[in-house]
C-alpha cells in the first residue's frame, strides 16, 4: 500500500504545473507594460532568429538583464523597465532613455533611432490609401444593392420589344 501511495504522489507532483507565471511572452508583455502601439521584436534583446540562453546580445537585452530580468517572468520584467526608466537607461548613449525610445517606436540599441516599426505606406510611390478594417465586408452589400438598382432602372427605360 505504500508503494502505490509513494508512485501515486510522485506522479502528482511530476504532473503539476510549475510556479505560476512561470512563463511569459516577453514582446507582449513589454507591450502591455509601456503601451506600446506595436509588438517590439524578438531582435530588441536577442540575435536575430534565435532566442533561448545565450541568445541575448543587444545592449538593451544586457540593460534589462542587469535591472534583474529573469526568463520567462513577467513580473522581473515589469521590475525591469521600472528600474531602467527610473535610472533613465540609456543603453545606446545617444542621450534619450530606452523607456522613451520604446514609447517613442525608435531602437534602443541604436543610436541612429531609427523607428523599431516602420509606418505603412500612405499616398504617393506604391502606397494605397488606407482601408478600415471591415470596410470591404460593410461595402459589398451595398455594392450588389446598387447595381440592382442600375439594372432595375435601366429595364424600365429600356422595355422588351
Amino acid at each position: 500500500m505504500r508503494a502505490i501511495l509513494s508512485v501515486g504522489v510522485a506522479f502528482a507532483v511530476a504532473l503539476s504545473p510549475g510556479r505560476a507565471g512561470a512563463t511569459s511572452d516577453l514582446p507582449r508583455d513589454i507591450q502591455r507594460d509601456l503601451g506600446l502601439h506595436y509588438l517590439p521584436p524578438c531582435s530588441l534583446c536577442h540575435d536575430r532568429g534565435k532566442t533561448g540562453p545565450g541568445t541575448v546580445i543587444t545592449p538593451f537585452g544586457w540593460s534589462m538583464r542587469g535591472a534583474g530580468l529573469k526568463p520567462r517572468d513577467a513580473t522581473s520584467l515589469a521590475n525591469a523597465l521600472a528600474t531602467l526608466r527610473a535610472n533613465g537607461t540609456d543603453s545606446d548613449g545617444d542621450g534619450i532613455p530606452d523607456v522613451q525610445e520604446l514609447v517613442a517606436g525608435t531602437d534602443p540599441n541604436s543610436a541612429a533611432s531609427v523607428p523599431e516599426v516602420q509606418p505603412e505606406p500612405g499616398y504617393g510611390c506604391g502606397g494605397q490609401p488606407p482601408v478600415p478594417r471591415g470596410a470591404s465586408a460593410t461595402a459589398a452589400p451595398f455594392m450588389v444593392a446598387c447595381a440592382l438598382l442600375a439594372a432595375r432602372r435601366r429595364g424600365r427605360r429600356n422595355p422588351p420589344s
